[in-house]
């Protein structure tokens, strides 16, 4: 039996599916088996799958009769792998060459932890890069995936037997955002998760990309996971709460000065009902959401040109950690602002 299984799923990924293949099979660590399927494309991803296959015996490609989805794909995977440890990986993404050493090691020092990611580097064609820092603590881990998102899909590696003895795996109505769905039941079963700090990933941004083609969709599912997280919790939104909490906290970039305010109501709501809740960290939250307003503010404050003293004026000021030194900078970005406007 093979120490990790990575899991692949593949439709039409013929143009950077090689560069992804290989960033897998040069891993300094080598006791793995790769796990490939092949969705019915229409491009020549299956002929290069193919090629690889012959050339290593580590690499077992799944051929699907008709298309599945990746959902699907990713159900049969988590049930058939055989590693004592899965590894996700995507056909346009590259794992950089120490990825698996690093997990494997880290979870044979954490025998707690069941669910690791890691930070992240997302770049584009152009040369552009950036890191995606993600939190490295449970708890904190636990309140990003209320809040926001981490635990990036591409980046786990998680504790087969684990999944299966909790009866762990992907939704099959899920078939966008179905990791943040399957993280957020992780965690509310119990399980511990941790980021490791250093990227291990590199995230390929281009037009054809599920999170950009697909992103109303992929919102309306994790729409859905946040609800549930909210429910478990025991934490209670109106109506116009609930859907400025979604809209901001999926990223909507358009938004205006009154659904912000809405926003902070929600976030004050939350922050109020959590103190009365088992599973969350309330100085982390309450910091958490405190930061989150803020960026949301200055976000309006940049596009809008209002709203510059909202966030001076709220009850989640209080909760917020930053630095002197930020807090004048904001400050005066926010009189700017204000005059200006």
């Amino acid at each position: 039996m093979c120490k990790v299984s990575v899991l692949m799923s593949v439709y039409n990924g013929e143009l950077y599916l090689a560069e992804a293949i290989e960033s897998i099979l040069s891993q300094t660590y080598t006791d793995f088996e790769f796990i490939i399927y092949e969705d019915c494309s229409t491009d020549n991803s299956l002929s290069i799958l193919q090629d690889y296959e012959k050339q290593d015996k580590r690499i077992t490609v799944i051929v699907n009769e008709k298309n599945k989805g990746l959902t699907a794909n990713l159900i049969d995977g988590v049930n058939t792998a055989k590693g004592t440890y899965l590894a996700r990986m995507d056909a346009d993404d590259i794992s950089l060459p120490k990825r698996l050493e690093k997990q494997v090691y880290f979870l044979e020092n954490h025998k707690d932890v069941v669910l690791l990611g890691s930070s992240v580097i997302f770049f584009d064609n152009n040369g552009n890069e950036f890191v995606a820092y993600q939190p490295t603590e449970h708890n904190e881990i636990k309140i990003q995936l209320l809040l926001g998102f981490t635990l990036l899909h591409p980046s786990v590696m998680l504790r087969t037997k684990a999944f299966h003895d909790h009866k762990l795996n992907y939704n099959p109505e899920f078939r966008y955002a179905q990791d943040h769905d399957l993280w957020a039941r992780t965690v509310m079963v119990g399980l511990k998760t941790a980021n490791i700090y250093e990227p291990l990933i590199k995230m390929r941004e281009h037009a054809n990309k599920i999170s950009t083609t697909l992103k109303p969709k992929q919102q309306y599912y994790s729409n859905q996971t946040r609800l549930l997280q909210l429910n478990a919790y025991g934490i209670t939104l109106g109506e116009s709460e609930l859907m400025a909490f979604h809209n901001l906290t999926s990223g909507k970039a358009n938004f205006e000065l009154l659904e912000l305010k809405t926003f902070e109501k929600a976030l004050l709501n939350i922050v109020r009902e959590e103190q009365n809740v088992n599973g969350l960290n309330h100085n982390i939250l309450s910091a958490k959401v405190a930061e989150i307003f803020r960026l949301k503010c200055r976000e309006l404050m940049i596009n809008k040109k209002n709203g510059a003293w909202l966030y001076w004026q709220s009850p989640l000021r209080k909760y917020d950690n930053m630095t002197k030194s930020n807090q004048m900078t904001f400050f005066v970005r926010s009189l700017k602002t204000f005059l200006q406007f």
